[in-house]
């Protein structure tokens, strides 16, 4: 695939979520130390929407059961469902250009 534009590059704050489309795919940008990052919106425990919960220091939290997931590399951070950790999430590559955003979908 080839990076689209999703959107204006101020639209894209710190410890905050924004859920665009991008090549059909919902998908949820956020910065981290000031880098775009962006993930599908969807919990792989039980596909909650992840651009509905909170994101804080780069690590998003499912809305439905609490689910974390470190938004730069998609890996499970906790809890642990059953015993057995949740998968981690699909993350894209995102950069900021020229005052957008563009994602990698």
């Amino acid at each position: 695939m080839a990076f689209v534009e999703v959107v204006k590059e101020s639209e894209v704050q710190e410890g905050r979520m924004k859920t665009v489309k991008a090549n059909g795919q919902e998908v949820v940008l956020t910065r981290v130390e000031g880098k775009p990052c962006a993930f599908a919106n969807a919990c792989p425990h039980l596909s909650g929407p992840l651009g509905e919960g909170e994101v804080e220091n780069g690590v998003v939290t499912c809305p439905l059961h609490g689910a974390r997931f470190d938004v730069r590399s998609g890996a499970n951070v906790g809890p642990t469902f059953g015993g057995e950790k949740v998968s981690p999430i699909r993350v894209f590559a995102a950069k900021a250009e020229n005052g957008a955003v563009f994602v990698d979908v």
